[in-house]
C-alpha cells in the first residue's frame, strides 16, 4: 500500500468522523431546541450536586443589592468554616432558568439535600426539605400582631413552617411568644446583616462614600433626600455607587456599580475613609440597623449617620450624627459641617473610626454569627 493510499484512507476516516460528530451535534441541538426543559433542568441541577464531605447549607435569597452582597459574604465565611454552600435565587422573572423551572429553591434543595437552609428574604416560602432558618429584617410590626384575644401571632402563617427565625429587630421575646402558638419551641437569635472579620486600617479621610444601591425604599427615594444628594453632588468630596438609572441626579459623583464579591465594597469604602449612612424610616422608628453600619465600621471608616438608636447604643459618640427631621438644606449643612471637621481633624476622626472598628470586631463579626447558626442547626 502506497503512502498516498494510506494518507487518503486516513483523511477519509477523519472526514467521516467529523461528519458523524457534526450530525450528532446538529441532532442534539435540534432536540434541545424542540424539547429544552429536561436539558435546562439537568444543567441547573449540576450546580447543586455536592460530593464533598461535610455540612451542606443552601442559601436562598430573592432580590436586592444589599441581600446579594450579604449572600456573598455568608458564602465566604461558611466556606472558611468548612461548610459546603450553594446559593439560589428565589425570584421568578424572565431569566433563562425561570422559563423552565417553576421553583428554583425547591429543585436546588431536592438536588443538594442540604443539612440546613438559610433564607435571607422574608418573602420566600419555607422549604421544608431540611431544617430551615429565616432572616426577618425591618421592624417587628411586619411580622407580629395581636389577635382579638390579645394573643401574639405571626402575620404570615408561612413563617410558622420555619425551624428557626432570626430577627433583626429587638422584640425577640414577642416573636418567641408568637411563634410558640404553633406548639413548637422557638429557635433563633438576633440577626445582624454584618460583615466578616477584616484587617483594614483607618485611612486618611478623603471622600464621603455612599453605597446608594437602587434607593427603592419610601424614605431615601423621597424628594428631600434626592435634594440632599443633589447638593452633595456639587461638593467634590461625594462618591456614590449603585444602579446607574437611579443616580442620574448625581452625575458628578456617580462612580458605577460594585461587584457582589463580599470584599470590593469594603475596600472602596476603606479607601474613601468616610461613610454616609441613611436608614429607612422603618429602621429609624424601631432602632433596627441597616447592614450599611456594619460595612462602614468593618471597613474602618469615619461614620456619619442619622440617629438610629442601635447605632447610638452600640457605637455612641464615635459616630457623627445627623438630625434628618430637618429639611434638605439642613441635612446637607450638617453633613458638610461634619466633613469640614473631619478634614481639619483627620487624626481625631481616624481614632473614632478605629474605636468603631474595635467594637465591631468584638461584638458583630459575621464569623461569630454564622458559627452560632451552625451550632443551633446541627
Amino acid at each position: 500500500m502506497t503512502r498516498m493510499t494510506r494518507t487518503s484512507k486516513k483523511n477519509n476516516l477523519i472526514a467521516k468522523t467529523l461528519l458523524l460528530l457534526t450530525t450528532i451535534l446538529i441532532l442534539c441541538s435540534v432536540i434541545i431546541y424542540l424539547y429544552p426543559k429536561p436539558f435546562v433542568v439537568a444543567w441547573f441541577k449540576t450546580q447543586y450536586v455536592v460530593r464533598d464531605p461535610g455540612v451542606k447549607m443552601l442559601l436562598v435569597w430573592r432580590r436586592g443589592i444589599g441581600e446579594r452582597e450579604l449572600g456573598s459574604r455568608i458564602i465566604m465565611v461558611m466556606q472558611n468554616l468548612g461548610v459546603n454552600v450553594r446559593f439560589v435565587c428565589a425570584y421568578h422573572g424572565d431569566s433563562f432558568y425561570d422559563k423552565f423551572i417553576a421553583d428554583k429553591p425547591a429543585l436546588a434543595a431536592a438536588t443538594m439535600q442540604p443539612d440546613f437552609i438559610l433564607t435571607i428574604d422574608r418573602q420566600v416560602p419555607a422549604i421544608t426539605a431540611a431544617p430551615n432558618f429565616l432572616v426577618l429584617d425591618q421592624s417587628s410590626s411586619n411580622y407580629i400582631y395581636r389577635d382579638a384575644n390579645n394573643k401574639l401571632k405571626l402575620i404570615n402563617n408561612e413563617h410558622y413552617k420555619f425551624t428557626g427565625l432570626l430577627p433583626a429587630f429587638k422584640e425577640i421575646e414577642q416573636l418567641k411568644e408568637a411563634y410558640e402558638t404553633s406548639g413548637r419551641d422557638y429557635v433563633g437569635f438576633n440577626w445582624r446583616p454584618t460583615v466578616h472579620r477584616t484587617g483594614f486600617k483607618a485611612q486618611l479621610p478623603q471622600k464621603l462614600f455612599y453605597p446608594g444601591g437602587d434607593i427603592s425604599d419610601d424614605t431615601r427615594s423621597k424628594d428631600k433626600y434626592i435634594e440632599v444628594f443633589r447638593k452633595l453632588d456639587q461638593t467634590g468630596y461625594f462618591e456614590v455607587y449603585g444602579k446607574a438609572d437611579r443616580w442620574l441626579h448625581t452625575p458628578k459623583s456617580y462612580r458605577g456599580s460594585i461587584p457582589f464579591d463580599g470584599v470590593s465594597m469594603l475596600k472602596i469604602n476603606n479607601q474613601a475613609g468616610i461613610t454616609l449612612i441613611f436608614h429607612a424610616r422603618d429602621h429609624l422608628d424601631t432602632g433596627t440597623p441597616t447592614g450599611r453600619i456594619f460595612e462602614a465600621v468593618g471597613a474602618n471608616t469615619v461614620v456619619i449617620s442619622d440617629k438610629n438608636q442601635f447605632v447610638i447604643d452600640h457605637f455612641g459618640d464615635n459616630v457623627l450624627y445627623l438630625d434628618v427631621e430637618q429639611d434638605a438644606a439642613g441635612i446637607f449643612s450638617q453633613i458638610d459641617q461634619h466633613i469640614q471637621w473631619i478634614f481639619t481633624h483627620p487624626q481625631q476622626a481616624q481614632q473614632m473610626a478605629e474605636r468603631c472598628y474595635e467594637i465591631f470586631m468584638e461584638k458583630f463579626t459575621l464569623e461569630d454569627q454564622m458559627q452560632r447558626l451552625l451550632d443551633i442547626a446541627s
